[in-house]
């Protein structure tokens, strides 16, 4: 795992929803970690923030919100949210783990009161087996039985799971014990619990029974693609000595230079889905043919009534929208799903449709259909009930384009 940013924020949030954004550079999984804090209402009333008000902090990802597991209450109630009255003022950490696509990306923060980020950190990941620890909030700090990291796999398997982590028993002191020394793993909403006797059963990790001695927690999970949440709770402030996750085995990510099919289109980034594409519909066309090609489909992902859908995957693979991906019988199929990248002429014809996707993609390249978002061949005869000449825009090359 390489860290790729970091940034110290130190920064209050005052106002209900502060965003932060970042750059990726190439087509990964990436991991995002968090660290914040929050007070209580007890804190809030002795500084005069609030009356009765806890601070509160979650976010969202890319317009992606993170419910509790269970379905139930609020995003300021869950896993991954920064609660006030259970972390008195102490830090939490989260740590994301997801598919990132090349581009811009924003973390929309939403605050009630005064919760404080502390640092955004941004990994590359590219092993299957992951050793991980908190890079900032590491050792813990000492507190009462509160939420000190949340570990989320979004969109990915959890294939295993290994902790090593020791706690210790609480000092006596005259007839007073002070309190042990605790940690609790739950994963997806089930605490895993302590099978020891004389052991605090939801505490998996009991300083009471392991008086400062380590424990290992080993286990084969094969949980299927989904979001998992894995929760670290801390009484007093146990060491944990290594975090171990294991990843569903990673998919191969097409690039232009590897296009080959893993089998599955959304395995594809949205360049390469619209570079397959425009090589489908108009490889052999000019460059101004094959971005009039990729504005008709971007029009149709900016569309404001969404009639085609949200993304690029959601256009271009609705059924029977774009010939290539028809039948998988067809040459053109098998011409799109393992695209050549030598110097030939469809070699390319390749590189070239990429360089059109990227240039449509990211704005580069102005709309020469003027905003269609609909093409068929000149030639074609009978043509589409939505041919009609009030609808037609432009003829670039072979096709015609109308606006719908």
């Amino acid at each position: 795992m390489k860290q790729i940013l970091e940034e110290k924020l130190d920064r209050v949030i005052k106002e209900r929803e502060f965003k932060w954004s970042f750059l990726i550079e190439e087509n990964g999984i990436y991991g995002i970690e968090i660290t914040a804090s929050a007070r209580s209402w007890w804190q809030n009333l002795l500084e005069s923030r609030a009356f009765l008000k806890d601070d509160n902090l979650t976010l969202k990802i890319d317009n992606i919100s993170f419910s509790k597991k269970s379905g139930k209450r609020g995003l300021f109630d869950s896993e991954v949210a920064w609660n006030g009255n259970n972390l008195k003022g102490l830090k939490k950490t989260n740590f994301f783990i997801l598919k990132l696509n090349r581009g811009t990306h924003v973390l929309v923060f939403l605050a009630n009161q005064t919760p404080k980020i502390e640092i955004i950190q941004i990994f590359k990941i590219e092993e299957n087996e992951l050793s991980y620890l908190p890079k900032d909030n590491y050792p813990t700090q000492e507190g009462n039985r509160r939420q000190w990291l949340t570990i989320v796999l979004y969109n990915f398997g959890l294939n295993s799971l290994k902790i090593k982590a020791s706690a210790k028993q609480g000092k006596t002191f005259l007839f007073f014990k002070k309190d042990d020394s605790d940690l609790k793993l739950i994963i997806n909403g089930q605490i895993q619990k302590n099978q020891e006797p004389k052991s605090h059963k939801n505490w998996f990790w009991c300083g009471n029974t392991l008086k400062g001695k380590s424990k290992l927690f080993e286990k084969e999970l094969n949980l299927g693609s989904d979001i998992h949440y894995l929760e670290f709770w801390t009484d007093r402030n146990p060491e944990v000595e290594e975090i171990t996750i294991g990843i569903e085995e990673l998919k191969k990510i097409p690039t232009v230079d590897d296009p080959k099919w893993t089998g599955n289109f959304k395995d594809d980034p949205e360049e390469i889905l619209l570079a397959r594409t425009i090589y489908g519909e108009m490889g052999g066309e000019s460059y101004e043919g094959k971005v009039a090609v990729g504005w008709a489909i971007r029009n149709r992902v900016e569309d404001p009534k969404q009639r085609w859908g949200k993304t690029y995957h959601d256009v271009v693979l609705q059924p029977f929208q774009f010939e290539p991906f028809n039948d998988p019988k067809k040459t053109v199929f098998k011409k799109i799903t393992n695209p050549p990248t030598d110097d030939s002429i469809e070699g390319k014809a390749w590189q070239e449709s990429f360089q059109a996707a990227m240039g449509v993609i990211l704005g580069k390249v102005t709309d020469p259909t003027k905003g269609a978002n609909h093409f068929l061949a000149k030639n074609a005869y009978p043509g589409p009930s939505w041919a009609k000449e009030d609808k037609f825009t432009v003829e670039i090359g072979n096709s015609k384009f109308y606006k719908l």
